[in-house]
């Protein structure tokens, strides 16, 4: 029988590395020189879910009403991620390709929604969104079992 899986809380909270350039879903361990990478939080982490409710609190009589639009919905669902999901990255740079931008809210937020770029916020989704970028290592999941098994003692 399959055991479950444990996430490494700290990881679905703080982040892991990814690499956009190379395109890969595995998490690596530190941003790779020359490359667009970014830490990305697990989707629907408890700060996830606190940022999705404050951003969609202002357009609630909407939802009620039947007004929202899908750029409603995408906007709100854009703030969340800027809050909670997409937490750093290294190498974004202006188009001149020497400028670095920092990172930050608004140009996440400016980044994610800019329908040329929408390969980067799928990216950072489905980054999000795959569970065994946030399981616990085989180490840390040995550690646990030991300490647990010796309280039962």
């Amino acid at each position: 029988m399959p055991a479950m899986q444990r996430l490494d809380v700290g990881k679905t909270t703080d982040g892991v590395w990814f690499s956009f350039t190379a395109r890969d879903l595995v998490p690596i361990k530190e941003p790779v020189p020359n490359h667009i990478c970014v830490r990305v939080a697990r989707w629907n982490n408890p700060a996830h879910r606190a940022a999705k409710q404050k951003a969609y609190e202002p357009f609630l009589e909407e939802y009620k009403s039947g007004k929202a639009t899908e750029t409603t919905a995408t906007e709100a669902e854009t703030e969340a991620i800027a809050d909670a999901i997409l937490i750093d990255w290294r190498g974004v740079t202006e188009e001149d390709q020497t400028t670095e931008i920092p990172h930050s809210r608004a140009k996440a937020i400016e980044t994610l929604l800019d329908k040329q770029l929408y390969e980067f916020r799928y990216f950072v989704i489905e980054a999000a969104t795959t569970s065994r970028n946030f399981v616990a290592d085989a180490t840390a999941r040995a550690e646990g079992n030991l300490s647990r098994s010796s309280s039962f003692s």
